[in-house]
């Protein structure tokens, strides 16, 4: 029997190529939808927004650019996109929470 010592399981377990940026710097998950059921929403008409809210400013600048919105910090009656960090995680029906 001849196990790895801790610097060789180190040596071999190393990460080889740095793996660079993110590719996808929005992972957007729906809060909150409010529709009318019997109509369609398109968000392309030009008077949609984006609302920034806890320090998500280059997430709405990317957004923006990639759907054609204006950015706001306030929020309006209708017609909005919010951009809004929630920490809590659901896993395996358990709720955790998470500030990373």
């Amino acid at each position: 029997y001849d196990p790895y010592t801790p610097e060789k399981r180190f040596t071999i377990n190393a990460v080889q190529d740095d793996l660079g940026a993110a590719q996808h710097l929005v992972l957007p998950t729906p809060v909150k939808v409010e529709v009318d059921d019997t109509s369609t929403v398109s968000i392309s008409t030009g008077d949609w927004v984006i609302v920034i809210k806890d320090n998500l400013q280059q997430e709405a600048k990317y957004l923006s650019g990639k759907l054609t919105m204006g950015t706001t910090t306030g929020t309006p009656s209708s017609k909005y996109v919010l951009l809004q960090v929630n920490n809590n995680l659901l896993v395996d029906d358990q709720t955790t929470s998470n500030s990373e």
